[in-house]
């Protein structure tokens, strides 16, 4: 403070003593001279009211700042550190200590949105009718006794929306209600020891939400802490519906309906209905698709065709009817490819092994009967709406129809023969009956018709060759036959001479008339 501004400030407080504890009075009136020297009427209960302020500022020494200095105006406003006050008390840069039985009580009648105790432009303490608010630019907060470090905030929104932002525990000893919506944000813990309504005065159970919805966000989780796993409805939609837990298992409570359906909720995709039997009824027009294996405990009810896909040809194949009420897939008895094959030999003494077989006509006896029937209760079914009654009618119906079938005459091998050559074409079941595949004599009898062939065609050779031979002894001999007859023909001439030869002799012996006359002899012999 400069030295003129003090002479002024000492010349006005010199004005208002004259000893400590008096004031100087002119005129009629009580009055301070004011820095213009003009006088100022109080009061006399202003004037003794204000003496024990004036006493301890007096008291306080010869010099007193500005800034601890009481001031009054023209208008009568009082200012405390401050020349120019604009309120009927105006305290600047400094503090009010109330002491004793404190009490700051305000008389106004006004109770329309009057912001009593304003801390700040706007932001205080206030009364509406019967009701006390708090002013602030949305934000509230709650600190410690000396205002350092913030507790907890509350954040209000236009409409009504509150937010609590803190870290501790939050705790209502009796029943929260909450018209509208409420969010909490903070990592503390909030705690409610009675029933919560929100949109419900009377709530029935910890929390009850009336007419509107429940959102999470970021990270959501309802957690159930309930140990109860046995057919606990943990989330209960509508009464009797909802999810739930039973032992390990969790469990869609319905009335033997369930849907799925689009994000909306609108629109149906699929249905799944349960029986109480533990039948399930899909209801969709979509295909549905399975990424592993399907395991069906029961039966499977196909109305329209049963289709496969098979890996080998990259082919989706039905399921064939093959053989009355059958339904089954051609066996193609798997790749045969000469690369997926080793240590590859032609079976010996095939032609051999074939014929200690016996092709055999025959009829199957009764146990065979009993045999062949007696899959049809599990592989047979009257439909999923069948009773008993129709069931055991069907298997009946089948049961004679097979045995008529069975009962004609049958051609075939004895597996038992089979097996004692070719044991790999037979197989044996669970209960000791033998069976055969009999795509596996065929590459047996390949064998066989090739050493057959080759054993006809050896024979073949050899009587070409005794053929031949045969031929070349022929015709030997019939050159044989012709020398013969020839040396015959050549004796003949040879006895003719032998005769003629004799005869000359004898005639030359008996004379010439006799010779001639047995030469004419021989001539006509």
């Amino acid at each position: 403070m400069t030295e003129p501004s003090r002479r002024d400030r000492q010349a006005e407080l010199a004005a208002v003593r004259r000893r400590p504890g008096e004031l100087a009075a002119t005129r009629s009136n009580s009055g301070v001279a004011g820095k213009s020297g003009r006088r100022h009427g109080f009061s006399k209960r202003f004037v003794f009211g204000l003496l024990p302020l004036l006493g301890c500022l007096l008291l306080m020494g010869g010099t007193v700042s500005a800034d601890d200095a009481l001031f009054i105006n023209p208008q009568g406003l009082v200012g405390i550190g401050t020349p120019n006050p604009g309120e009927k008390l105006q305290v600047s840069k400094g503090k009010i200590q109330l002491d004793g039985n404190q009490q700051i009580k305000f008389a106004d009648g006004d109770v329309s949105n009057n912001l009593k105790l304003q801390l700040w432009s706007g932001f205080g303490l206030g009364i509406n009718n019967s009701t006390l608010f708090y002013a602030a630019d949305s934000i509230h907060s709650w600190r410690d006794k000396n205002g350092t470090n913030e507790r907890m905030v509350l954040t209000t929104n236009p409409d009504g929306g509150l937010a609590v932002k803190g870290t501790g525990k939050s705790s209502f000893a009796g029943a929260v209600d909450i018209g509208k919506n409420l969010t909490v944000m903070g990592t503390g813990n909030s705690s409610f020891t009675g029933n919560v309504g929100i949109g419900k005065p009377d709530p029935g159970e910890k929390l009850q939400v009336s007419a509107g919805k429940i959102q999470l966000d970021g990270d959501q989780q309802i957690k159930f802490t309930d140990t109860n796993t046995s057919n606990n409805l943990k989330l209960q939609l509508w009464s009797g519906y909802g999810l739930g837990i039973n032992g390990s298992t969790l469990f869609y409570a319905a009335n033997g309906r369930h849907s799925w359906r689009d994000n909306n909720g609108t629109n149906e995709r699929m249905a799944l209905t349960t029986a109480p039997d533990g039948g399930l009824t899909v209801t969709g027009t979509g295909v549905s698709t399975f990424a592993g294996s399907v395991i069906v405990g029961g039966d499977i009810f196909v109305h329209g065709r049963l289709k496969y896909y098979w890996g080998p040809d990259g082919k989706w194949k039905q399921v064939e009817n093959r053989y009355g009420n059958w339904a089954g897939s051609y066996d193609t008895g798997g790749p045969s490819d000469l690369r997926f094959k080793s240590q590859v030999e032609s079976l010996p003494t095939a032609l051999d092994k074939v014929l200690h077989l016996r092709g055999v006509s025959y009829q199957w006896n009764d146990e065979a009967l009993k045999y062949f029937t007696r899959d049809i209760e599990n592989n047979l079914s009257a439909g999923p709406e069948a009773t008993a009654a129709d069931n055991q009618n069907l298997w009946k119906a089948e049961r004679d129809k097979r045995y008529k079938e069975l009962g004609t005459h049958q051609v075939g091998v004895v597996a038992q023969d089979v097996e004692a050559v070719l044991p790999e074409a037979v197989t044996t079941d669970e209960a000791g009956y033998k069976s055969v595949r009999y795509h596996y004599l065929i590459p047996l009898l390949i064998e066989a018709l090739k050493e057959q062939d080759k054993t006809v065609k050896e024979q073949a050779r050899m009587v070409a060759q005794q053929q031949q031979e045969i031929a070349r002894l022929v015709a030997s001999n019939l050159a044989v036959e012709q020398k013969l007859a020839e040396l015959a023909v050549v004796k003949e001439q040879l006895a003719r001479l032998e005769a003629a030869v004799q005869g000359v002799a004898a005639t030359q012996a008996l004379g010439t008339s006799e010779a001639l006359a047995q030469l004419s002899a021989t001539k006509a012999r």
